[in-house]
């Protein structure tokens, strides 16, 4: 993403947590219509108890406990952007995708970007069709976002041998997570009376090596035990060197190791679920450094 895109989501969220609340009554299109021009400006959209003529929220509540919503259209010049970004991979983690135009449709049809605030949730961008009206509360799928959005899927503990200052070209080196990280992690949110609730469950590990290559394990990986001879423990997770460091900075390759993580989830409240697809933690990164040995003839 951008750093303008950037600089604006994050101008954005943080203008909405500080700002005050103004309802911006409307008639034509309906309560919170995207038929709204005076961009900016921030409705309040809330859902009426079951029989209740009241098609708005009172006090800014919405009645029978419901969840209530502020939302906020983006400015002409925020709307452009957003539109160009639409389909950005960065800007998909922040976004209720319920409603958005099929990716490659740029521009989408006729509609509105804003922000929306569900308390306890983090405000996340949304995209309305016009004609229809921002979201009274969150959706089970915007739920379950939020909430692998407060899961810290960690950089992994990294380990080789033989150690990191004293590989040798085409000499296997054994490469491994500490196993404690190969597990499950959960997170739930709710609001009102929906819940949602995400499992990560760990599915690769990817070693950048430093030298332009990459290496993919379906496990963490063995430790080697000094105990055993080679023979005896090989590894489901390791590499050979061709090059030697020497030349690069410092004399060393950097290499990066990151855990991806399949992530699925579930709901109460409403009948929904399932995946998110596969989310990357977060990197652990360290320097090796590669000799290479020459035989020395007698």
């Amino acid at each position: 993403m951008s750093s303008r895109l950037l600089a604006i989501l994050s101008a954005s969220l943080v203008a909405l947590a500080v700002s005050t609340t103004s309802v911006a009554a409307e008639t034509a299109g309906g309560y919170g219509s995207t038929g709204a021009s005076a961009s900016g400006s921030t409705v309040i959209v809330g859902a009426a108890a079951p029989g209740s003529n009241d098609s708005q929220p009172t006090g800014g509540q919405a009645s029978s406990g419901a969840a209530v919503c502020t939302w906020t259209p983006f400015s002409p010049e925020q709307q452009q952007i957003y539109n160009d970004n639409a389909n950005s991979g960065e800007l998909l983690q922040f976004t209720d995708q319920s409603d958005l135009p099929p990716r490659g449709v740029v521009p989408p049809p006729p509609g509105v970007w804003g922000m929306v605030n569900c308390p306890p949730l983090p405000p996340y961008l949304t995209w309305v069709p016009t004609g229809k009206t921002p979201p009274s509360q969150p959706s089970a799928v915007q739920l379950a976002r939020s909430a692998l959005a407060t899961l810290h899927l960690g950089a992994p503990r990294m380990g080789m041998a033989p150690p990191s200052d004293k590989l040798v070209v085409n000499l296997a080196t054994y490469l491994w997570v500490d196993p404690t990280i190969w597990r499950s992690f959960a997170a739930t949110a709710s609001v009102g009376p929906i819940s949602a609730t995400v499992i990560a469950a760990p599915s690769r590990v990817v070693w950048t090596m430093g030298n332009g290559d990459s290496v993919t394990c379906t496990g963490p990986g063995v430790p080697y035990d000094p105990n055993k001879d080679t023979a005896e423990q090989p590894t489901n997770c390791g590499y050979s060197y061709s090059k030697a460091s020497k030349g690069q900075p410092n004399g060393r390759f950097s290499m990066t190791t990151r855990v991806y993580w399949h992530v699925t989830w579930t709901s109460s409240g409403v009948a929904a679920g399932g995946d998110l697809g596969e989310v990357a933690g977060d990197p652990a990164t360290t320097s090796v450094e590669v000799d290479a040995v020459r035989s020395v003839n007698t």
